[in-house]
C-alpha cells in the first residue's frame, strides 16, 4: 500500500484552518499546520518534510507571499512544491516575480491541483523504490 502523500497547510486564520484542512484530505493527503506562528510552521516543514506546501492568501497575502520566500531560500526546503489558494492582485504579480514555479488556483481547482502533485508524488514515491531494490 503507497503511503498517503503529506500536505503542509498555511492559513492564518485558526477559525477556517478546519474547513481548510478537509479539501486537502479529500484529495487523499495528510495534513500538517501550525496554526498563527510562522517561526513554527517554518520548523515543522524542516522536520517533517512534507510533499506540498499550500499557503491560503484569502488572509494576511503579504504573510503568504513572505513564508513562501523563505521556503525558498532554505537549501533544505527549497525543492517542496508550494501552492497558492485564493489569490488576487498585487499578491499574485509578486508570486509570479518571485516564485514563479510556484501554483496559483482557486480553492474550487485546488483538487485538481493536488491530483497533479499527488500523481507526481505516487510515481516518485515508486521510482525511489525501485532505486532501492537495485542497490
Amino acid at each position: 500500500m503507497q503511503p498517503k502523500p503529506r500536505a503542509f497547510l498555511i492559513h492564518w486564520n485558526k477559525e477556517e484552518l478546519s474547513a481548510k484542512r478537509k479539501v486537502l484530505r479529500q484529495s487523499g493527503f495528510i495534513v500538517m499546520a501550525e496554526p498563527g506562528s510562522r517561526f513554527r510552521a517554518m520548523k515543522s516543514i524542516t522536520a517533517r518534510h512534507p510533499d506540498v506546501v499550500v499557503i491560503y492568501l484569502s488572509r494576511l497575502p503579504s504573510h503568504g507571499v513572505r513564508f513562501a520566500r523563505e521556503l525558498r531560500r532554505s537549501e533544505q526546503l527549497k525543492m517542496i512544491p508550494v501552492v497558492f489558494v485564493d489569490g488576487s492582485g498585487p499578491s499574485v504579480g509578486k508570486i509570479k516575480e518571485h516564485l514563479p514555479d510556484a501554483r496559483i488556483t482557486t480553492e474550487q481547482r485546488l483538487p485538481s491541483v493536488l491530483q497533479d502533485i499527488s500523481s507526481f508524488y505516487r510515481i516518485h514515491s515508486l521510482i525511489r523504490k525501485e532505486l532501492l531494490l537495485w542497490q
